[in-house]
């Protein structure tokens, strides 16, 4: 696969580029190209032989215990070399230096992204704003604790027995995303819901199971005005008053926003109003208090541990060259996937139950974050930038979609996660998770030929004709590239590293590419558009779209 050519034109605060680097970077892509002719040419089975150290030195370790194995990847020592003079010639150490420390890295936004801050706050260490930070965290800490412990009680003097999160992308993902995967340490006093569809059919669904009384509501929109949200708090707020007196269903609500005035407009008791700063961005809220339903169904302790792996990983990411740096590992085999070899999807596949939500919420992360065509100065990207992220928990994966991973005419390149221990899951069925992971990713790498198909169906008491028959369906083309990352277990502090590090993946993704990732006006234009839809489809004003819009609104009123 021939890539097309890059033009390298990185603009990057503090940083003087000249045209002797300029020239550099794009002497390392043509190398990059030239690499991925060579390697091509072998399979990865055939790079293992060419290499016996290959397995124990494409190992990493980071925060946590965490361990990368990206061996099956279909690249070598020379490949990584100039994977590694890229990241350099791109300054990504410096850009990641710039974040940490607080500087405007979201150049369209003239703002920070600070979510590292939070992190590193609550771990006792110096970060930008710590002061705001450690307030605002002690306030809703405190609240949470008061939740969790079950001593906070509604306006009828009945203790808090449920509690709604209803919001929507960085205020939905992230929390409903953790709060599913560290189930086993939630607390029975205080179960925690999460609503975030338009479609209130969700909504109603789980309404219908609590109880008015005992039920508080957190109305999370940074802006304060996501129609989602707030749709779905006002119906809230409808439930409620029925089943109370007159003014008390507000009691039972808090805003997490950072729109203050706007959440008192609406009702809400400003001591119950929880600040979002503008410099952290949707996709990074978990953080901050938009993760306050996790604390309520962790604990304020546990949701310290989450924050202070994240903090570990962080350090690790500033800390370590490239080659023992496994963010900038994964960064460089997603820039070698996705602009050299034109693999343009990237599966993720968790072999836990708990996790089964990570990549639903790792798409809003990178695709939200790294899905641009222009680069920070406004020109256009030239190359492939972000791949298209999906995936499911493995076990459920393996009885659909793997079968396009072995024999489909697309390469996908798959990020495969275990867990050596699972809490409230038994030691057999982690084993056995570990079995069926470890020969998926085997499978991809080593594949079948036509004769081993044709030699195993001769075996089994096939006749010849029909086993030659048989054979080019059952041949697989192996060398689908993967890595393994593996948790020692699964706990607070280890999702935070884990989530961290595909954070700074992202992050050390988006300077390769050059381009903003703490933007995203992508998601804002169809909502803009939606305003003036809805009154043509109640028929208050007159339709005046293109063509097909216009048919379509007709049928619909029709």
């Amino acid at each position: 696969v021939v890539a097309p050519t890059l033009v390298f034109n990185y603009s990057i605060p503090g940083v003087q580029k000249v045209n002797g680097r300029k020239k550099l970077a794009a002497q390392l892509f043509e190398e990059l190209q030239g690499h991925a002719a060579r390697v091509n040419q072998l399979s990865t089975v055939q790079l293992f032989s060419c290499d016996p150290g290959r397995a124990s030195r494409m190992q990493l370790r980071a925060a946590d215990g965490i361990m990368l194995d990206y061996s099956k990847n279909r690249i070598d020592r020379p490949t990584l070399e100039t994977l590694g003079k890229l990241f350099q010639d791109c300054d990504a150490p410096l850009r990641l230096k710039q974040q940490l420390d607080g500087e405007p890295v979201n150049n369209t936004e003239h703002r920070p992204a600070l979510h590292t801050a939070i992190r590193a706050a609550i771990s006792k260490q110096p970060a930008p704003g710590h002061n705001q930070i450690e307030a605002e965290y002690q306030r809703a800490a405190r609240f949470a604790n008061s939740l969790y412990a079950g001593k906070r009680v509604g306006a009828t003097g009945e203790p808090i027995r449920d509690v709604v999160n209803i919001g929507i992308g960085g205020s939905d993902l992230g929390p409903r995303m953790a709060s599913t995967a560290l189930s086993c340490f939630a607390d029975a006093k205080v179960r925690v819901h999460f609503v975030s569809s338009l479609d209130d059919s969700e909504l109603t669904a789980v309404l219908d199971a609590l109880n008015p009384a005992s039920t508080f509501f957190l109305i999370s929109s940074k802006s304060f005005s996501t129609e989602e949200t707030l749709f779905n708090a006002r119906l809230a707020l409808q439930w409620t008053e029925q089943h109370s007196d007159a003014g008390q269903g507000r009691a039972h609500f808090a805003a997490i926003t950072g729109k203050s005035d706007q959440a008192a407009a609406f009702g809400i008791d400003r001591e119950l109003i929880f600040d979002v700063p503008d410099w952290i961005g949707g996709r990074y809220s978990l953080w901050s208090c938009s993760g306050l339903a996790l604390m309520i169904a962790i604990g304020n302790e546990r949701f310290e541990q989450l924050l202070h792996g994240a903090w570990l990983m962080d350090q690790h990411a500033r800390d370590n060259e490239f080659g023992q740096n496994m963010p900038a590992i994964l960064a460089a085999l997603e820039f070698w996937h996705a602009s050299i070899q034109g693999y343009t999807t990237l599966a993720v596949v968790p072999y836990s139950y708990q996790l089964r939500l990570l990549p639903a919420y790792l798409q809003q992360l990178v695709m939200e974050s790294n899905g641009k065509s222009a680069r920070r100065d406004g020109s256009a990207a030239r190359y492939t930038t972000s791949p298209v992220l999906w995936g499911t928990s493995g076990t459920e994966g393996q009885h659909s979609y793997h079968q396009l991973l072995h024999q489909g005419t697309e390469i996908i390149p798959v990020d495969f996660i275990l867990c050596r221990r699972l809490p409230g899951t038994s030691a057999e069925s982690t084993t056995r998770l570990a079995s069926h992971c470890l020969a998926q990713s085997k499978a991809l790498m080593e594949g079948k030929t036509a004769q081993q198909a044709f030699e195993a169906l001769q075996g089994s008491g096939v006749d010849d004709a029909e086993a030659r028959r048989l054979a080019r369906h059952k041949a697989m083309p192996g060398s689908r590239p993967s890595n393994t990352l593996v948790l020692p277990e699964l706990t607070p502090s280890t999702l935070g590293a884990l989530i961290a590090l595909y954070e700074h993946k992202t992050f050390f993704c988006s300077v390769l590419w050059d381009i903003n990732p703490f933007d995203q006006w992508g998601v804002e234009l169809g909502k803009q558009l939606s305003q003036s839809i809805y009154p043509a489809l109640e028929g208050q004003v007159a339709t005046s779209f293109d063509p097909s819009t216009n048919a379509l609104i007709d049928l619909l009123k029709n």
